[in-house]
């Protein structure tokens, strides 16, 4: 599902807009995906943090363990909703200082800005660290 960030007709950067449809994996959008709007690189690095949750809690996605709704537009809602009052500490682990900072960078990130792959990397490293020598 992946689209470009740049516009191939004018070669700027995809405009901020409403789409019409709902495309990839509910538990793993954010909040933009799931309000139906272009996502952009910070949206794909916000995945990528949901992603790595899911994989650390071994296959479990913490705080969407409710019922979900089997109707998708509902799905999409539930999930919204949870969210959008959803807390660090409802994800990340106690001592989990990386994987903390990961997640303050890429949600502060803006529609059009990119990512610092480089720093984004080096705090996954130290987490893969981290984890090992548990």
């Amino acid at each position: 599902f992946a689209t470009s960030f740049i516009d191939s007709t004018t070669g700027e950067h995809i405009k901020k807009e409403e789409v019409d449809a709902y495309r990839g994996n509910f538990y793993f959008s954010s909040t933009n995906h799931l309000k139906y709007r272009t996502t952009s690189r910070r949206d794909d690095m916000i995945s990528l943090f949901y992603l790595l949750i899911y994989l650390l809690k071994k296959g479990t996605m913490p705080g969407l363990d409710f019922k979900i709704s089997p109707d998708p537009a509902e799905r999409i809602n539930q999930i919204l909703n949870y969210r959008q009052g959803q807390k660090t500490d409802d994800l990340c682990f106690e001592n989990s200082r990386k994987l903390r900072a990961f997640k303050k960078e890429v949600f502060g990130y803006h529609f059009k800005d990119m990512p610092n792959y480089d720093n984004l990397r080096y705090m996954l490293e130290e987490l893969k660290l981290r984890e090992t020598k548990k």
